[in-house]
């Protein structure tokens, strides 16, 4: 039981870590970000998400390529597409399309996990009760050689 307090705990600070480097990245260009104009290269697509692509743009008189994500419901891009995209004046390669925050799908994905692994927590504690019938029964008889007390 301690190992599995152990590893949840370590799973959250993994996760509270990823989370921080995220929402760092997406508080960096909301403060300061530009504007610009990029062109769709390339199409990823994922079993498990809407997948990314990849674009090409200008920034400070040099091109830049970088992936972002597609969103999860409608506004798909293809490849030639122009896009808008938003990045740091101080780091080009950090971009995202212009008015996409990716912070709130990973957000969204993580909450759905923990709400799986409570459930099947609760399933499995519940499977557990049944099948050992309870404290102190041996599958639903008395002990042998008790009675109880009057």
């Amino acid at each position: 039981m301690y190992v599995a307090f152990g590893l949840a705990g370590l799973s959250a600070v993994v996760v509270g870590i990823a989370l921080f480097m995220v929402a760092r990245e997406e508080v960096l260009l909301d403060l300061h970000h530009r504007v610009t104009e990029g062109t769709v290269i390339g199409i990823s697509t994922s079993v498990r998400g809407p997948g990314s692509a990849d674009v090409v743009y200008s920034a400070d008189g040099r091109e830049h390529t970088t992936s972002v994500g597609q969103p999860w419901w409608g506004g798909s891009v293809y490849t030639g597409d122009h896009v808008r995209i938003e990045y740091s004046p101080s780091h080009p390669s950090l971009a995202r399309r212009a008015g996409a925050h990716d912070a709130l799908s990973l957000v969204g994905g993580l909450a759905a996990c923990t709400v799986a692994g409570v459930a099947f927590e609760g399933l499995r504690r519940r499977r557990r009760r049944r099948v050992t019938g309870g404290a102190g029964s041996r599958c639903g008889r008395p002990r042998a050689g008790r009675r109880p007390r009057r």
